[in-house]
């Protein structure tokens, strides 16, 4: 929901901004610079990915059954522990999500 919001926002304020300096709003749809920047997007997933991480983007995330997830920690550990790169690296492994 908040997603849909923030879109919406960005446009608004994009649209607005431009049209309170009287821009043209045709101006702003340039199907070339979408070709280019959806082409450069795609590209660079289809290089940063392998294949079988690319089958699953394709075949769409499976969703968990369970639409909570839960986290259970034990941070007992002394005040000044915090301050410890160590103690940051040991969290995880004390955690259970």
């Amino acid at each position: 929901m908040f997603a849909i919001i923030g879109i919406v926002v960005v446009f608004g304020s994009i649209v607005g901004g431009y049209l309170m300096e009287h821009g043209n709003l045709m101006v702003l749809i340039q199907p070339a610079e979408l070709l280019i920047i959806g082409g450069a997007a795609a590209g660079t997933v289809l290089i940063a990915n392998p294949l079988h991480i690319l089958k699953q983007i394709a075949g769409g995330p499976k969703i968990p059954h369970s639409s909570r997830i839960t986290m259970s920690c034990n941070f007992s550990v002394t005040p000044c522990a915090w301050r410890s790169a160590a103690w940051n690296r040991s969290i995880w492994t004390r955690c259970s999500i």
